[in-house]
């Protein structure tokens, strides 16, 4: 007694081809299954290096200046455990070498979060501006 599962799924008896041409037939729908996979994953290796292509032709402006590497160490509130842009993760405490435009926007990235840290605590503008830092000016520089 068959079940409509068997009949789905179990082997095909067709009286059109014979034993050798199913054979065939599976190997051909085997070759093609494994062919796009194939292809799938060469296309994924060209959308990543192509993705990683363009994050480096965006890490340069063409201007010397703004192309110029700097150091930027990463200091953000509590609530911010990194900063992250095209796929790179900044981790808070740690000190990166990158261009200067780009350390202008890590730069701008902390000062936002920390006015928002400001907001959260409840603290005013007015407040952060009057608070005393203790700056030492030296020949050495500052500290």
């Amino acid at each position: 007694m068959a079940t409509d599962i068997d009949e789905m799924f179990g082997e095909d008896e067709s009286p059109l081809l014979s034993a050798k041409e199913i054979e065939e037939a599976k190997a051909k729908a085997a070759e093609r299954v494994a062919a796009a996979m194939k292809k799938a994953a060469v296309d994924k290796i060209i959308a990543d290096e192509e993705n990683r292509l363009k994050r480096l032709a965006g890490a340069k402006t063409g201007i010397a200046d703004m192309d110029e590497p700097v150091e930027v160490t990463v200091d953000l509130p509590e609530f911010c455990p990194d900063i992250r842009i095209n796929g790179t993760i900044y981790n808070h405490g740690r000190t990166y070498t990158v261009p200067r435009h780009m350390a202008n926007g890590l730069r701008e990235i902390m000062q936002r979060a920390r006015r928002h840290q400001d907001v959260l605590d409840g603290k005013s503008m007015e407040e952060m501006y009057r608070a005393s830092r203790p700056v030492t000016l030296s020949p050495a520089g500052v500290s």
